[in-house]
């Protein structure tokens, strides 16, 4: 995925991901190719390419598992 379709708005990414499935790429492959993209393109139009490819694959957040304790300032 080139650096300019991770300018692009979110439905034009959907457009090439859905190409690239259509193609036989992997969805992992596909996230991979997004995640390279980060340095050059920038944490926002990540973003865009990782919402983006959620929605297509139908990929589901995750919520943190650890346990929060309450109180406490972090001294002794």
């Amino acid at each position: 995925m080139s650096l300019t379709v991770m300018w692009a708005s979110k439905g034009h990414i959907q457009s090439h991901i859905r190409v690239a499935l259509d193609l036989g790429v992997s969805a992992k492959d596909i996230l991979e190719a997004i995640e390279i993209s980060l340095p050059e393109a920038g944490i926002v139009a990540f973003q865009t390419g990782f919402d983006a490819w959620c929605e297509v694959v139908g990929a589901e957040g995750i919520e943190p598992s650890v346990a929060v304790h309450e109180g406490g300032s972090g001294g002794a």
